[in-house]
């Protein structure tokens, strides 16, 4: 990534803490920290293109979590002998949903914060968990809307599109390293397939990461042509490298891919 891109995120960033910081302390709000966790933990994956999807994905968590939590609490609340036996499930919840959508991992950390606030009153009173569910709603969406405010009206669209433009450049460059290596290719050794292919993949799967959905959206524009142009040039040359890979194992008297006119073909798809 570009070295102005990244000093001028860490600036936002700064500001975006700072803007959080003042309206979890200014208040003296007792459940304030909340809002300086939700901006923090948005702002974690860094690049914008991600940051926003994340915050939405917080705010579906937090509304799904909160919802289930009220469920278990009035199941469970007269059965402290169940609380020990939720918080295994929730452990084993927490460790998987870490690897998956991250809607999921803050749904089960939402249940696990109310169900262990709502074990230390127990008993309690109808007021106690209400008071919970809307501190930690209001903290939530709170660090969310400080989010959204900077992020859409004092750093504009613009800078989603820079990061978009940077991330098609970085995997463009690996796409012409990997057209280079081409015709250095042996059919007779498909560990060398092998390799690129392996490289590849990581690279499309990086390039998809790193543009947070934006080629699934249906707003176009050059920076979106150029992603999924870039992205229809990796699957051929990835099939490409599939199809080779399965001549060499099964059907070794065919004549292998001609590399030097598919890496000239694909280039040419390379220029805009």
């Amino acid at each position: 990534m570009p070295r102005e891109l990244i000093h001028r995120r860490i600036l936002q960033v700064c500001l975006l803490l700072t803007v959080a910081l003042l309206f979890s302390r200014v208040p003296q709000w007792e459940h304030g920290s909340w809002i300086l966790i939700s901006v923090g933990a948005i702002i974690g994956p860094f690049s914008p293109l991600l940051t926003f999807r994340k915050s939405m994905l917080r705010a579906l968590g937090t509304t799904a979590g909160l919802f289930l939590s009220a469920i278990l609490i009035a199941l469970f609340s007269h059965l402290p002998w169940s609380i020990p036996l939720l918080g295994v499930l929730l452990a084993y919840g927490i460790a998987f949903t870490s690897q998956q959508d991250y809607r999921y991992f803050i749904m089960i950390v939402t249940v696990a914060i109310a169900l262990n606030f709502a074990d230390m009153y127990v008993p309690f009173t109808p007021f106690e968990p209400l008071s919970f569910f809307a501190s930690r709603a209001m903290g939530v969406f709170i660090g969310i809307a400080i989010y959204v405010t900077l992020e859409w009206l004092l750093f504009g669209r613009k800078e989603q599109r820079r990061w978009a433009q940077a991330t098609n450049t970085v995997f463009e460059k690996k796409l012409v390293a990997m057209l280079d290596q081409l015709t250095d290719l042996d059919a007779a050794r498909p560990c060398q397939h092998q390799a690129l292919l392996s490289s590849l993949v990581q690279a499309q799967t990086e390039h998809a990461e790193s543009l947070g959905g934006l080629t699934d959206t249906t707003e176009i524009d050059a920076t979106t042509k150029q992603a999924k142009r870039l992205q229809r040039i990796g699957r051929r040359l990835q099939m490409s490298c599939y199809r080779q890979l399965a001549a060499s194992a099964f059907q070794p008297h065919l004549i292998s891919i001609n590399w030097g006119v598919r890496r000239g073909r694909l280039q040419t798809l390379l220029r805009p």
